[in-house]
């Protein structure tokens, strides 16, 4: 249990090239060299540099590749002496009816997310702070179809 949800390679959940970002950064680039040769130095290093940190920045996303949407991965933090009960609360059903749970700014247990745009796609897993840093207390759980979207639904409230 020694993994970091945002260092594992789900293979459903693939990184590809973003199209619309490389054409600006190249844009950009090609701009900033054709701004060069007209001798406008400060624009075309300005120029240069905007395309290279598009490039880099937002040269690739991640997506869930059964439906092609977009991925996104957050962490919610809760006090220490409420993570079994969160622990039994998401191997649980969930439902609306279930109780949210407080989401801090920073705390003793941290919650890992990664969810896809439609809802079809979802894993979990949890954290304990233990000094000088967060260890897993629970395995990655992934969640596809009704039951994922029913988690995001639920997240979502707790972090309201």
């Amino acid at each position: 249990m020694d993994t970091d949800i945002r260092k594992i390679n789900h293979p459903k959940v693939v990184k590809r090239v973003n199209m619309p970002s490389v054409t600006v950064s190249i844009v950009f680039i090609l701009s900033g060299i054709l701004t060069l040769v007209f001798g406008l130095t400060a624009v075309a290093i300005l120029l240069l540099a905007l395309g290279i940190i598009i490039y880099f920045v937002k040269g690739s996303v991640e997506l869930y590749e059964p439906t092609g949407s977009h991925v996104k991965t957050f962490s919610l933090y809760t006090p220490a002496e409420k993570l079994h009960d969160l622990k039994a609360t998401l191997n649980g059903e969930l439902n609306d009816a279930t109780p949210a749970f407080s989401v801090v700014q920073s705390a003793g247990g941290r919650i890992d997310v990664i969810v896809s745009a439609d809802g079809e796609f979802a894993a979990w897993q949890i954290f304990h702070f233990i000094p000088h840093r967060y260890e897993p207390l629970t395995e990655m759980h992934t969640l596809t179809g009704p039951p994922a979207k029913q988690f995001i639904r639920y997240i979502n409230r707790c972090k309201k």
